[in-house]
């Protein structure tokens, strides 16, 4: 699991598109989920405004739980949470 989170982590190093993919992955990865999905903005719960900035991340909704992690804080975007 943890070689498919660093190659998650490598991949979405290749989109520039997409800064705050490597933040959610680590928070998941955190929380214990796994979503095979690089393109952040489609993984259940993330909700991602027209420039693919994370805007919302809807965990209870999508069964997670837990302490907030700290890299929450990297999401500068965010507005819900």
């Amino acid at each position: 699991m943890l070689s498919q989170f660093i190659m998650m982590i490598m991949l979405t190093q290749h989109i520039n598109a997409m800064p705050d993919c490597d933040t959610v992955m680590i928070i998941y990865y955190q929380m214990g989920q796994w979503s095979p999905e690089p393109d952040c903005c489609k993984i259940p719960g993330v909700i991602c405004d027209n420039q693919k900035k994370v805007i919302e991340l809807q965990w209870e909704e999508h069964g997670l739980t837990g302490p907030i992690p700290k890299e929450v804080g990297n999401l500068v975007n965010l507005h819900v949470l």
